[in-house]
């Protein structure tokens, strides 16, 4: 089976991010980014997930043309 991917890098400061994630899956990785924006154990802001769900969107939307 293949599986469709696609990813997001986030670039703060120091640090890269790279989100890799199954097309098909965004809700549960939307819903997984805003649990670690709760978190105090994560370095992502709720601005971060924001800017990171509305690429996934974009993203998505491209994928429908």
């Amino acid at each position: 089976m293949v599986r469709e991917m696609d990813f997001i890098i986030l670039v703060k400061g120091e640090h890269r991010y790279i989100f890799l994630f199954e097309i098909g899956r965004e809700e549960e990785v939307q819903s997984t980014l805003m649990d670690c924006a709760e978190s105090d154990d994560c370095n992502l802001e709720w601005s971060d997930v924001l800017c990171i769900i509305k690429e996934m969107q974009h993203l998505g939307e491209n994928q429908k043309k």
